[in-house]
């Protein structure tokens, strides 16, 4: 997760095809009971947002069906009360993923 973090633009190519798996994976990851894996996944889904933010927005690299799947997690964790720790992940991913989803709620 820290070399992803750290060398995100390596990794552009593929974050596209599998952009939706990995947002789920790491808000998984955001949750692990050791809590250096969890400050890692919490780094790499910041930097993970960003670039699917772009490729939504920017690149337009990513379909707009994956930013509907990927809010559909957001909004589970936001519904679940009972997972503060996940919660504080998707919330701060959210405000990452913010350009994304002024752009496409607007069109809705």
């Amino acid at each position: 997760m820290k070399l992803f973090t750290a060398h995100v633009g390596l990794f552009k190519a593929i974050i596209p095809r599998h952009a939706e798996p990995m947002v789920r994976l790491t808000l998984l990851l955001c949750v692990d009971a050791n809590m250096e894996v969890r400050d890692a996944a919490n780094d790499m889904l910041g930097r993970l947002m960003q670039v699917i933010s772009d490729g939504l927005t920017v690149d337009q690299t990513i379909d707009k069906k994956i930013f509907t799947v990927i809010i559909g997690q957001f909004q589970a964790i936001l519904d679940e009360q009972n997972n503060n720790v996940q919660l504080i992940s998707a919330i701060k991913a959210i405000g990452v993923f913010s350009k994304a989803i002024r752009t496409f709620m607007s069109e809705e």
